[in-house]
C-alpha cells in the first residue's frame, strides 16, 4: 500500500510506502524546490472507498483553478486523496490550501473536500462541504447549507466569500 503526498508549490508528489505506520499523524519532508511539506495521512477505507497506487491516480486527479477578476486561472492546487482544508492565513489554523489574505469575506476554516477513489465506480471523487464559516460556500450560484455534502463535478464554480475557484477533473 502506498500514499500520495504533493508538494504545494511545485506540484511533484512523493509516495509514502507504507502509510499505515503514519496513520493520523504529520509526516514533513524538505522538497527538492525548496519548501517545506507538511502532510497529515489520513487513510480512507471502506467498502466504496480503498488507499490506491500512484499508476492508478493518473487522469483521475481532482484541481481547483483560483480564478481573476476575469473568471481566469491564475492559480492551480492539486487534490489530494483525504481532506483538503482549504480558508484564509493564519497562524494558528493549518489549512491544505490557503488563499488570498486580501479576502476578508473568506473564513480562515472555510471548507474542506475530501478526496476518495470509489473501487465500485473506478474514479476519483470529491465531496465538499463546510468548515464553520462565516460566509458560506457557493457552487455555481447554489449556496450549501452548513450541514450539506455534495460531490464536485468537472466545471463547477466555487465561491468562497469573494473568491472564485473552479473544479476539473484531469
Amino acid at each position: 500500500m502506498s500514499y500520495l503526498i504533493t508538494c504545494s508549490r511545485c506540484k511533484k508528489e512523493k509516495v509514502l510506502n507504507n502509510p499505515e505506520k503514519f496513520e493520523n499523524q504529520d509526516v514533513s519532508y524538505t522538497c527538492k524546490c525548496g519548501n517545506k511539506v507538511i502532510h497529515k495521512v489520513i487513510l480512507q477505507t471502506s467498502i466504496y472507498t480503498d488507499v490506491i497506487s500512484k499508476n492508478s491516480l493518473i487522469g483521475k486527479k481532482g484541481y481547483l483553478n483560483l480564478l481573476n477578476s476575469n473568471k481566469e486561472p491564475t492559480e492551480n492546487y492539486i487534490l489530494a486523496l483525504g481532506e483538503t482544508k482549504i480558508g484564509r492565513a493564519s497562524d494558528k489554523i493549518k489549512t491544505d490550501i490557503t488563499l488570498p489574505e486580501e479576502d476578508k469575506t473568506l473564513s480562515r476554516k472555510h471548507c474542506k473536500i475530501l478526496g476518495n477513489y470509489s473501487i465500485k465506480r473506478e474514479i476519483m471523487e470529491y465531496i465538499i462541504c463546510d468548515w464553520e464559516s462565516k460566509n458560506g460556500i457557493y457552487i455555481n450560484n447554489k449556496e450549501l447549507s452548513p450541514d450539506e455534502k455534495i460531490y464536485l463535478n468537472h466545471g463547477d464554480i466555487i465561491q468562497l466569500g469573494k473568491t472564485y475557484l473552479k473544479f476539473e477533473m484531469i
